[in-house]
């Protein structure tokens, strides 16, 4: 252990000192600066550093760095351009993000002083009376009295409850989302302690250094010498709710950043999309286009100066340096031609994400009305990757089914009770069997004792009704059937179990709980019943549980087992053992001494000293039960994967369960060639794969792999290599007996072995880690907590909503952003190219063609109205024609939408629509003269060009977009009226002359011109003619089938008897 990493704290000292664990010594009447102070921060800013820090923050994008230093090279001589334009526009852009900073940072300051500004009863030891405190005055060491419904303000070791037994309940939402109620128990050595004995007797806490874990917690309480084990049962979180209890008392171990709940609020890891990567690398390729373009006009430039500087005395040409002269020419261009790269590109970006976001998250057809949640897109940035899914890899328990347990079947000494059409409860045979003078009630008996005293199940008096509380649906189904067989859980603490059978109360002594995890796979009680027998109760997976047994049935038990998983259904395996009092008392000594331990590690060695006694048991039962599967699983599963989205399973189940499973879920359809990797050895996963890939793999194919394969292959680079070559040529694949760290390791193996997008999705803890892995993750808010859908950036109700969620909304985001981004580039392209032609008939100077204000209003407010609007509400299938055509999401995978062939069309584009933009006017009025006689010259040409600029790019966008409404003609017609108001304000004298002196009167003078009428009504036409006839040309000769849907929705009114011939896009 790292020396370093843990810290030993006395409140009495000065210094901290390194060491493994806390001290916490009690009465403590010293001060206590050395510990946090539980006062919460999530705000950035405050009044004085709002400003500062949040230009801090932009300035780390590089576009932003980009525009600075163009602006502070628009103060210099050498600028082509009013200075202030260019600054003006950058400073809204800055503003805009700076101002929504700051709003959004007031609400997390309102957030924080709610939080801290919170009164509690903390303990006067001067008075021996509890008074109100501040939550973020509370100190380490306070002792605090929680009332009922009150969140806990620390994290707290509990010292005496209102319930005479030292019980508490907790709600633990804010922690990990579960609604289920925990069990809490008050340290036994301070339960019976008075107020006044609590505050002065000389206590010492040590425990375990402030950590993030919150399923594990170890410590002692020495009191008057004598040592009590602590756990996370002693335990109250910060966050959680008291629960019918009326209030406790406890001492508090850790406050603000070093409490659990704190800790565990970690940063996610950063995800790019695809899109945001092939966004980033043009904009490199812009820059350094503009960079050579810098460069060669400013060569040019300066070249024509060298040639001609004695020719033309009048330009006042003199000599300088040729290399400083070159440098000055190469920063006037860049700053003329700085707008070749949009100022507001990745503001618009966000707000165009975010607006998608908004639309997921009031789908109405992702909404479950059973737990009242929607869907929640917690990262709007991955948004429109969802339109690019290749692979999905999902949990099954929850995520595929309900996780709603019914206990259907069960194996006793060689005979199966039970069937999938009823209860177990409802089982007539089975009832019988529990009859006295039946032959096996012995064994239905124990194995009832098993179910009812052998888990994590509390039960709750709430209202006059009883409530069982679980954190495993698994055992509150075997709990509940024990029920109905007549065999009820009362009661439960840490030392005793109460059971009511047949009507008589039984109490049973709970010695020692050995705890489930998921390396485990079991948990076992150290019980004594009311005879006085002590017995070890266990149930757990087949694969661990076997081979602790060694007298029952076997043969019959493992046929059941096969039976069970082929009919999908989950099993657990009951055994038990008898210890005598000589063994008890061996084990139970050192028990004792372990559980006082003060090291890290001493759950592992409670643990292991339990497989002492989990050894040579009797099998007693094998009880199976059914998670029905969510409604819609099988219809979302064929739409996934009939949208070229490749499909795994990773379960925990065993290969029977899981085929049927697969087979149930429509995930293996029955045409579906099966290969199954099952092997025991290296060399027999080697010899499977060998031989699948020298064989031909048909595309409409699944495969299966179970746990021991696994572990081989991803443990192995060359196997990895190899499985994953052979797995992906088919549609799907289960993964079996899979433990968290493995989906993880699936996962990144799947991101290596393609370049598709990888999807992770599931609702429990264990899939935390690859639902962060994947390229997007996804959370079931379901009944196992929120950690899952807070580690992922989407989160929905049921796996159905999986499909509205890819198919609909991903599939148009990928197509809306798409078009939103290349039309943004194509638009500067058109404006920045259209100046650039003039650098010819200008010597290469750097004089600019466009008005000052023009070129950065154009971009902020003229064009990106229609553009945000049209984009963002762009449509071209409904849901339901993609949900009957599946295949029409392969757009997005084929990134057919957004790519570098398309981005250069666009710009190719937007070249003739520059060179049209600039030339019709240049040659078409240069020759004339304006109604005073002035030869009409720049500025006037200049304004014509402008305005056919506007007219064009509004109809490229209308031409490209598939789907108009209200909003989008609105959209079109603000943005252009934006431009003549403008345009006409900037006409008159007094505002020309302060922001624009060559403004004035040009545009009324246009407007007056015949010529520049049909120039700036018929040139746009013009311009657009080509595109306008590519499109129809397509749509004739080179038809896409997204392209035919349409046609048939819109032409053909939806009638399907036209056959799309492409399945693929």
């Amino acid at each position: 252990m790292d020396a370093h990493s843990k810290r030993m704290i006395y409140f009495e000292n000065s210094e901290d000192q390194v060491k493994s664990h806390r001290t916490i010594q009690l009465p403590n009447i010293l001060s206590k600066p050395h510990f946090c102070s539980n006062k919460i921060k999530t705000s950035r800013y405050n009044f004085l550093t709002w400003a500062p820090k949040s230009l801090i923050y932009q300035f780390k994008r590089i576009n932003n760095v980009y525009f600075l230093i163009i602006s502070i090279l628009c103060l210099f001589k050498f600028s082509p351009k009013n200075p202030w334009s260019l600054i003006g526009t950058f400073a809204l852009v800055l503003l805009f993000t700076m101002f929504k900073e700051g709003y959004e940072d007031i609400a997390r300051h309102r957030q924080d002083r709610e939080v801290n500004r919170t009164k509690y009863l903390k303990l006067d030891r001067n008075v021996c009376n509890f008074v109100t405190e501040y939550s973020e005055n509370i100190k380490v060491g306070d002792i605090l009295q929680i009332l009922g419904n009150e969140s806990v303000p620390a994290d707290i070791l509990i010292a005496q409850s209102s319930d005479t037994k030292g019980v508490a309940f907790v709600n633990t939402m804010n922690l990990d989302g579960e609604t289920n109620l925990k069990e809490k128990i008050a340290v036994p050595t301070l339960k019976p302690l008075s107020l006044l004995e609590i505050s002065e007797s000389e206590t010492i806490i040590t425990c375990d250094l402030p950590s993030s874990d919150l399923v594990k917690w170890t410590g002692t309480l020495n009191l008057k010498s004598k040592l009590s084990p602590l756990s996370l049962k002693n335990l109250l979180l910060r966050g959680c709710i008291l629960k019918n209890t009326d209030y406790i008392i406890g001492i508090v171990i850790y406050t603000g950043k070093e409490s659990k709940i704190v800790m565990n609020s970690k940063k996610p890891p950063f995800k790019i999309s695809s899109i945001q990567k092939k966004m980033n690398l043009i904009l490199y390729t812009i820059f350094f286009l503009q960079l050579c373009i810098c460069i060669t006009f400013a060569g040019i430039g300066q070249g024509w100066v060298e040639q001609d500087r004695k020719n033309h005395t009048y330009l006042d040409l003199s000599e300088g340096s040729l290399g400083g002269d070159l440098i000055l020419r190469i920063f006037t261009f860049w700053i003329a031609y700085s707008h070749l790269i949009p100022i507001s590109l990745y503001v618009t970006v966000e707000i165009v994400k975010l607006f998608l976001s908004w639309l997921i998250e009031n789908d109405l057809e992702m909404y479950y009305e059973k737990n009242d949640k929607h869907a929640i897109a917690r990262a709007s940035d991955l948004v429109e990757e969802l339109g690019q899914v290749g692979f999905i890899f999902t949990d099954k328990t929850g995520t595929l089914t309900s996780n709603e347990m019914e206990f259907k079947k069960i194996w006793v000494d060689g005979q199966v009770f039970g069937n999938l059409a009823q209860k177990i409860t409802e089982d007539q045979e089975f009832i019988e069997a529990l009859d006295k003078e039946n032959k096996g009630f012995h064994e239905v008996n124990k194995c009832l004792e098993i179910m009812t005293v052998c888990n994590s199940v509390f039960p709750i008096e709430h209202a006059g009704k009883k409530e069982y509380y679980a954190a495993s649906p698994d055992e509150l189904a075997l709990v509940i059937a024990a029920e109905g067989l007549k065999m009820e859980l009362m009661e439960k603490t840490d030392e005793k179990v109460v059971v009511k059978r047949d009507g008589v109360v039984e109490n049973w002594t709970l010695i020692a709980e050995i705890p489930f995890t998921s390396d485990r796979k079991r948990m076992s009680v150290v019980i004594r019943n009311p005879e006085g027998k002590v017995y070890v109760f266990s149930k757990g997976a087949d694969t661990v549980m076997i081979e602790m047994i060694s007298r029952g049935n076997m043969k019959s038990a493992q046929m059941s087992l096969k039976d069970f998983a082929r009919e999908g259904l989950r099993t657990l395996v009951l055994a038990y053992r008898e210890l005598d009092n000589l063994e008890l008392a061996l084990w139970q000594e050192e028990y004792t001494k372990i559980s006082t331990l003060t090291c890290e590690n001493r759950d592992e060695i409670i643990l292991k000293h339990g497989e002492l006694i989990e050894k040579d048991m009797t099998l007693s039962a094998i009880t199976a039960v059914e998670d029905k599967l969510q409604d819609g699983v099988g219809e979302t599963i064929k739409m996934l994967i009939g949208a070229g989205i490749k499909l795994w399973v990773l379960t925990g189940d065993k290969e029977e369960t899981a085929i049927e499973i697969a087979h149930s879920c429509d995930l293996f359809s029955p045409t579906m060639n099966i290969y199954e990797i099952f092997a025991n050895t290296s060399s027999e996963v080697q010899s499977i794969l060998k031989n699948l890939d020298q064989s031909i793999i048909p595309e409409d194919s699944g495969f299966v792999i179970n746990g021991i394969s696994l572990s081989y292959v991803l443990h192995n680079e060359e196997l990895r290599k190899t499985f994953m070559k052979i797995a992906i040529k088919g549609k799907c694949c289960v993964c079996c007996r899979v433990s968290p760290g493995q989906k993880m390791e699936i996962v990144r193996a799947g991101k290596l072995a393609t370049k598709t997008i990888t999807l992770a999705i599931g609702d429990g803890a264990n899939d935390v880690s690859m639902i962060q892995e994947a390229h997007i993750g996804i959370g079931i808010a379901g009944k196992e907590g929120s950690q899952a859908t807070q580690a992922a950036e989407f989160s929905l109700s049921q796996f159905s909503h999986l499909k509205h969620l890819l198919l609909h909304h991903g599939r148009l985001a990928y197509k809306r952003l798409s078009l939103f981004i290349l039309y943004y580039f194509y638009k500067n392209f058109t404006s920045c190219f259209t100046e650039l032609w003039f650098a010819p008939f200008n010597a290469f100077s750097g004089q600019i063609f466009f008005l000052d204000w023009f070129p950065q209003l154009y971009n902020t407010f003229w064009t990106s109205w229609p553009c945000l609007t049209i984009c963002s509400l762009e449509q071209d299938l409904s849901r339901e024609r993609v949900f009957q055509y599946p295949h029409m999401y392969g757009a997005g995978q084929k990134s057919y939408y957004f790519n570098i062939k398309r981005f250069w069309l666009w710009v190719f584009s937007a070249i003739y629509h520059s060179v049209v933009c600039f030339y019709l006017p240049f040659f078409g009025m240069s020759k004339g003269v304006d109604s005073s006689g002035h030869e009409k010259w720049l500025w006037w040409i200049s304004m014509v060009s402008f305005i056919m600029l506007i007219h064009i790019v509004n109809l490229k966008i209308i031409i490209e977009s598939t789907f108009w409404n209200k909003y989008s003609v609105w959209a079109i017609v603000i943005g252009v009226v934006l431009f003549y108001v403008f345009a006409v304000c900037m006409n008159t004298w007094a505002i020309a002359k302060v922001f624009q002196p060559e403004m004035p009167g040009l545009f009324f003078e246009v407007l007056s011109n015949g010529k520049a009428w049909i120039l700036v009504l018929l040139g746009p036409i013009f311009a657009v003619l080509p595109d306008f006839l590519i499109g129809c040309a397509m749509k004739v000769f080179a038809l896409n089938p997204v392209m035919k849907m349409i046609m048939i929705e819109k032409i053909y009114d939806g009638d399907l008897s036209i056959i799309i011939t492409e399945n693929k896009q």
